[in-house]
């Protein structure tokens, strides 16, 4: 895999500030030809760690669940 220049680390490092960072970076990923690129440092940076993906959310008094949206998802699944 190539190198990442140092203003793509900074820009991977922001994406780790917070969920909105991260969407909005995955998206801007997503508009590259190079997306691919990024994939491992993404992982490095702990941007598909477990505790990054939202987990379910109890909806109407407790008898159901709502599954968050995931914004690294589309992400790997244009990698896959």
């Amino acid at each position: 895999m190539a190198s990442l220049t140092a203003n793509e680390k900074s820009f991977i490092e922001m994406m780790g500030k917070s969920e909105e960072h991260a969407r909005h970076g995955f998206d801007l990923l997503l508009k590259r030809r190079d997306f691919l690129k990024f994939f491992d440092p993404l992982v490095d940076t702990g941007l598909f760690a477990p505790n990054r993906n939202p987990a379910p959310a109890p909806v109407r008094d407790d008898t159901a669940v709502r599954i968050p949206y995931w914004t690294a998802l589309d992400y790997l699944v244009a990698c896959a």
